[in-house]
């Protein structure tokens, strides 16, 4: 088990854009289970990007029915209706507010092979979805709490 430190509050990498992975090979697979058994070793997150560990690349996990789901270079494809739903973050514990994200999203990837994948959500999937692809864009909550709410 590789469970990696979380950087947190005031660390550079979470507010600078993530670099696009270019080719998933041995080593991205690598970082996405490395991300994998961090959030597992956090039992109140819902996902991770790869910069909450320390890596610039479009990665992050989501939990999904009790299973995690790895996506290299998510891109939202489109997004309906709205929500205002509390949130908090492992990469700024003990911070919590309402946040206005999606209701729905539809999001295309890779999977941790290298395969395109659409995946669709609703409800606190869409929410997590949306933080998580926030985060490689370097908007974290803080930045929501106070413009979006």
């Amino acid at each position: 088990m590789a469970v990696q430190r979380i950087r947190t509050f005031r660390d550079p990498v979470l507010y600078e854009a993530c670099r696009e992975v270019v080719s998933v090979t041995a080593r991205t697979r690598r970082i996405l289970r490395d991300m994998a058994d961090t959030l597992r070793a956090h039992t109140n997150g819902a996902g991770l990007s790869a910069n909450q560990i320390g890596v610039s690349q479009r990665l992050i996990v989501v939990m999904r029915e009790n299973r995690l789901l790895a996506l290299v270079n998510p891109v939202i494809l489109w997004e309906q209706g709205t929500q205002l739903a509390p949130e908090g973050c492992l990469s700024f514990p003990g911070l919590y507010g309402r946040v206005r994200r999606p209701m729905q999203v539809k999001v295309s990837a890779l999977n941790e092979w290298g395969d395109p994948i659409v995946v669709t959500g609703s409800g606190e999937f869409a929410q997590c979805l949306a933080h998580e692809i926030d985060h490689l864009d370097g908007i974290v909550l803080p930045q929501l709490l106070h413009s979006r709410t």
